[in-house]
């Protein structure tokens, strides 16, 4: 299936609850939702809503996406996992990106977003994985990250 496909299917899966304000109706949330998913940068999805007449900045979609938290469905079985985490720079601010991806599919497996790196946050970024999938007996893939390695014990 094309990523573009997912841009027709329905938005029933996507929990909008968190939602407080009605400032947005919940459809356009949903929407901008399944766009970024599509593959849609957060940039060209408020361009494209903007076209349509609904203008919202970069940095409320992307806390829709969040808030939304959309994880990748459980149940793998991998042999291999592949965990890395990376800086990103968000409104100035710096942010560690958790991820861990199937190396022999490169499908993302678990990703998680903090405002630090340690050892007890890749502890509990590897206990959310472990406890979306079967990973007893999956080999780990790292790099030297004092955190990660930490992590794993």
């Amino acid at each position: 299936m094309a990523e573009t496909d997912r841009l027709d299917e329905s938005t029933e899966w996507i929990d909008v609850a968190f939602v407080q304000r009605e400032r947005t109706p919940r459809e356009i949330i949903e929407k901008h939702i399944r766009h970024y998913l599509a593959k849609f940068s957060v940039s060209n999805t408020v361009i494209l809503f903007e076209k349509l007449g609904v203008g919202r900045s970069r940095t409320v979609v992307y806390n829709w996406v969040q808030k939304a938290a959309l994880q990748p469905e459980g149940g793998a079985n991998p042999d291999r996992v592949a965990v890395d985490q990376k800086t990103i720079r968000i409104n100035d601010k710096q942010h560690w990106l958790y991820a861990v991806v199937d190396p022999e599919t490169n499908r993302n497996m678990h990703s998680r977003l903090f405002s630090t790196y340690a050892i007890p946050i890749a502890q509990e970024s590897l206990t959310e994985l472990s406890e979306k999938h079967d990973i007893r007996d999956a080999v780990f893939l790292i790099e030297d990250a004092d955190d990660l390695i930490g992590g794993l014990h």
